[in-house]
């Protein structure tokens, strides 16, 4: 049975009038709206409540990359109306249980960001026995000289997981997304590959169906 691919809609640089017309443009094809790290700092929680209000059908990620206070912190995204959460990899366990935890509760979901983190085949294994969702290969903006390294790292995390769902972001769009879906990522996040284009829609519908031709392939 082939994996069903999502594709996660990266919304960083933006305040929430541009938000939503970015989500406009892109709702038809995109699963996961994303409220990036810079669009949470500037618009606060108030972001994730009114994205989730006005698309209840879509799933909402705030990407909180939380690294101590897992509890509250994620606590709080939940409350107000995201779906998944993400914590740092690096951060330590009691902090990604605590996260969990406040995922269970609210009924949400973690996705742990591997991003700058060392060793990743020893660490995938103990991050996931304490029950995250997913597990992001994440190639860092002020690092992102080239996405070889991150498509080998996601060839190794498919090889090594056993529950978490995985998802591959930073730096992606319609000419390498190719490389990443090669490897079938539960799912797949895309911002300046599709915000950034002058036909938004026709951006993310492209990407949109190179998800899906590799699912029949």
């Amino acid at each position: 049975m082939s994996v069903k691919m999502k594709l996660q809609l990266s919304l960083d640089m933006v305040d929430l009038d541009e938000a939503f017309a970015d989500i406009e443009a892109t709702k038809d094809s995109v699963d996961i709206i994303e409220v990036g790290t810079p669009f949470a700092l500037r618009c606060g929680v108030q972001a994730i409540t009114s994205i989730k209000e006005r698309y209840p059908d879509k799933e909402v990620l705030a990407d909180y990359k939380i690294m101590d206070g897992g509890d509250y912190e994620a606590s709080m995204a939940f409350v107000a109306g995201a779906d998944i959460v993400t914590v740092l990899g690096v951060a330590n366990d009691a902090t990604l249980s605590g996260a969990v935890s406040a995922a269970k509760r609210c009924r949400g979901k973690i996705m742990v960001d591997l991003m700058g983190m060392n060793e990743l085949a020893k660490r995938i294994s103990p991050i996931e026995k304490l029950e995250v969702d997913y597990l992001c290969i994440h190639t860092a903006i002020d690092g992102r000289n080239s996405l070889r390294g991150a498509f080998s790292d996601l060839m190794l995390a498919k090889q090594t997981v056993t529950t978490a769902k995985l998802a591959i972001a930073g730096g992606l769009n319609i000419h390498n997304i190719a490389q990443a879906v090669h490897y079938r990522p539960d799912v797949v996040i895309v911002g300046a590959g599709i915000t950034a284009e002058a036909d938004k829609t026709q951006a993310a519908a492209g990407i949109k169906q190179k998800l899906r031709e590799a699912e029949n392939g």
